[in-house]
């Protein structure tokens, strides 16, 4: 199921977000071309799906953490202020809420869990 998220424009938007030196403001996204700025926005509604479905328990939080535990944290992180604005510019605090949840909730079982990566965790894995 997990797969079924990741399209051409949702590993662009992925790409785009991870290069990112810096936060981008609501304008400068704005200005991306029309490609980047739907890949763009391909990701934050990958995110923002898959938090509904770990909430509503119809994908396992431990599933999304081990595919992308590191991608929702990076794109929180550079993310956070571009979605306070869009919040303040569209008047609505629940744009990208199920983003914030799932980047929350990963960060907090993260810093409770201390996951080793799974080359560690698993190394001596037999099939």
């Amino acid at each position: 199921m997990i797969n079924s998220f990741q399209t051409n424009e949702f590993i662009k938007g992925l790409l785009y977000v991870l290069e990112l030196e810096s936060a981008p403001t609501k304008q400068e996204i704005d200005e991306l071309s029309q490609d980047s700025y739907l890949a763009f926005y391909m990701l934050l509604g990958t995110w923002e799906r898959l938090g509904i479905l770990v909430y509503r328990r119809e994908i396992d939080i431990t599933m999304v953490e081990d595919a992308f535990s590191g991608p929702i944290l990076i794109s929180w992180g550079k993310l956070e202020n571009y979605v306070l604005e869009v919040r303040s510019a569209w008047k609505r605090d629940g744009a990208f809420e199920w983003f914030q949840w799932l980047a929350e909730r990963v960060q907090e079982r993260e810093h409770k869990l201390k996951p080793p990566p799974a080359y560690v965790a698993f190394k001596n894995w037999k099939p």
